[in-house]
């Protein structure tokens, strides 16, 4: 067996490399016949680094998600193999405590309340269980790769990073919100390929790490990658990358000399004045939003609201997933006022608190082990990517793009241990059929994803119905077919038989996901309006109180059922509630000849006429 770090001989670091005489066959053309023979493993993992970062279909549901989602069940299918397999070869700790972690998920995904979304994650976030053994699959992966292989995954990378980097950029100069609105975010700040700015900036940490020790050597050539990575991430508004980046910049100082160091210090000042000079966002930029720490509080209190799910659950958690379940109950007003009273974290925003709440001790325990066991033999400019999207992952949640990446670069920093011998054939029948078994769910998923935007396109029951069955049973399509029903039942001149499909839809919704207010909130909506049961209504809008006593989606609507039974009192009481949660906007100044009036008073009407 030999082990070998990448980008090394196997020698220690730092002593002499004695060259012997070349053995016969040596040469250009021994190594090019070596490319033409590289291993479809190898292939396989720069296909992953370059598709992720750019895999965005604007035809699917979700265009920054769905496509990811489906590239992720084939990683797990390959990787799941590979890792089992490293369980009994050379340095074994890091592969046993990955799927002791499996392990883990799965038992607690067993016992859950809501298996889908233990399994396949929430929609448009997929951080179930499948997501953690595409994690391990990923790092198994990577470690899988043979030193030679690495620049090809590095150079995959860089590229597909530098890809979206230039669309983010693209869109925050000339605007390209009609291809997709998701290529920003709702407050303007740069999202390119990734669908969320704070991934945005993740993947330009990981494309600096590898371009640093490409800058030492052609200054000129990586100039502009360089500021350009800097102008994106100026333009997510992330304000960890640039702790991030300016530790990457002592690392620089270390391995490559203060000459490097310096020229990447100055080449990131000018992409972020770049980044700025661009615009985005009002107040959006990273280096303006680093001067303020109302948002820096949220992480902190909402990670405290894990409390009393790990209390309860303190051996395998609530299960994959499920960070709002267990916390929303207990959402504080300090976030809400900062994030919207309804806007619930569905992840810790830390990847730590993230696994002690949804797999408990055991799930947290085995990822420490697998990561330390990971970390520790890791060299080169990979772990360093590898770790600054892990420290990002401290602040910020995970995502299909990201946190996969990670872990690959992560397995392919790590030491290569060869052994002589061949796989069994149990092990490549076990290899292509859960290839086989990824490729056809991932194909089935991207079927239902197109057919769920095509009834978000036209509202019409037939791709509605199809997403349906064709997708896993999340409150997502169900809550599709009770708008398309609604649409139906308004288009029809009021039809009470498609209005009943409605509701029926959002009974079923709930019967998927009960935790869900905003769902809770959807149908007594319904119930008070269309539906004309406040009594229902009332009861609903209380349930989804119940579960984020600070929505005020639900406040205002107990304050308009209030109203329509004249019950003054209470309709004052919850309109008040609701506007300490979430202030109502500053209104105009008052002309001098109307300052002494007397202000406006909640009046009754009476129900409205049926």
């Amino acid at each position: 067996m030999t082990v070998v770090a990448p980008g090394e001989s196997p020698v220690a670091w730092g002593a002499p490399l004695e060259v012997g005489p070349a053995e016969p066959g040596d040469g250009p053309a021994r190594r090019k016949s070596d490319r033409r023979r590289r291993p479809p493993l190898e292939v396989f993992a720069a296909a992953i680094g370059l598709l992720l970062p750019i895999a965005f279909v604007t035809s699917l549901d979700s265009a920054p998600w769905s496509l990811r989602a489906a590239i992720l069940l084939v990683v797990a299918g390959v990787g799941l193999p590979v890792l089992l397999a490293q369980v009994r070869g050379p340095r074994p700790l890091a592969a046993r405590a990955a799927v002791a972690f499996l392990a883990a998920g799965a038992l607690s995904a067993l016992l859950s309340q809501n298996h889908t979304t233990a399994v396949f994650g929430l929609y448009n976030q997929g951080t179930g269980l499948l997501f953690m053994t595409a994690l391990a699959g990923a790092w198994a992966i990577g470690r899988s790769l043979r030193p030679e292989a690495r620049p090809l995954l590095e150079a995959a990378l860089i590229v597909g990073i530098l890809i979206n980097v230039a669309v983010a950029l693209l869109a925050a100069t000339v605007g390209l919100t009609s291809i997709s609105s998701d290529l920003v975010d709702a407050s303007g700040r740069a999202s390119g390929l990734s669908g969320n700015p704070v991934h945005l900036a993740a993947l330009g940490i990981l494309a600096l790490a590898l371009i640093v020790p490409r800058l030492a050597k052609s200054a000129a050539a990586w100039a502009l990658p360089v500021a350009a990575v800097a102008a994106a991430t100026q333009l997510s508004g992330t304000r960890v990358a640039l702790v991030v980046m300016a530790a990457m910049a002592v690392w620089a100082a270390r391995r490559h000399g203060l000459r490097v160091a310096a020229i990447l210090a100055v080449l990131l000042v000018l992409g972020l004045a770049l980044g700025s000079a661009i615009g985005g966002a009002p107040n959006g930029s990273a280096t303006t939003r680093s001067g303020s720490l109302g948002s820096w509080r949220n992480r902190p209190a909402t990670w405290l609201t894990a409390r009393s799910s790990i209390v309860n659950h303190p051996v395998l958690g609530v299960g994959p997933g499920q960070f709002r379940t267990a916390t929303s109950a207990t959402h504080p007003v300090s976030v809400a006022l900062t994030e919207g009273p309804d806007a619930l974290f569905s992840d810790a925003h830390n990847l730590f608190v993230e696994y002690a709440t949804t797999t408990g001790a055991l799930g947290l325990g085995a990822l420490v082990i697998w990561l330390v066991a990971a970390i520790r033999p890791a060299r080169g400019w990979l772990l360093v990517g590898a770790l600054g999207v892990l420290v990002i992952h401290l602040l910020e949640p995970q995502s299909v793009v990201t946190t996969p990446l990670a872990f690959l670069a992560l397995g392919a920093s790590a030491p290569l241990a060869t052994a002589s011998g061949r796989r069994g054939v149990g092990y490549r029948v076990a290899t292509w059929s859960c290839l086989v078994l990824a490729v056809l769910a991932g194909s089935v998923f991207l079927v239902g994803e197109y057919q769920a935007h095509q009834a978000q396109l036209d509202l019409s029951p037939g791709p509605a119905a199809q997403a349906d069955r064709l997708l896993p049973p999340w409150s997502r399509t169900a809550a599709l077919l009770a708008r398309v029903w609604t649409f139906q039942g308004i288009s029809n001149h009021h039809d009470q038989a498609d209005y009943q499909r409605s509701r029926a839809w959002r009974v079923d919704a709930l019967q998927r996901d009960s935790t869900d207010p905003a769902l809770w909130n959807d149908l007594a909506q319904f119930d008070a309006t269309i539906g004309k049961d406040p009594k229902a209504a009332e009861t609903e809008f209380t349930t989804a109180l119940r579960l984020n006593p600070t929505s005020a989606l639900a406040m205002t609507g107990l304050a308009h059922l209030a109203g329509d039974r004249c019950d003054i009192d209470r309709q004052k009481y919850w309109q008040q509630r609701a506007d300490q949660v979430s202030p109502p906007l500053a209104a105009p100044p008052v002309p001098s000849g109307l300052a002494n009036q007397q202000p406006a008073t909640l009046t009754c009407a009476g129900p409205a006429p049926g």
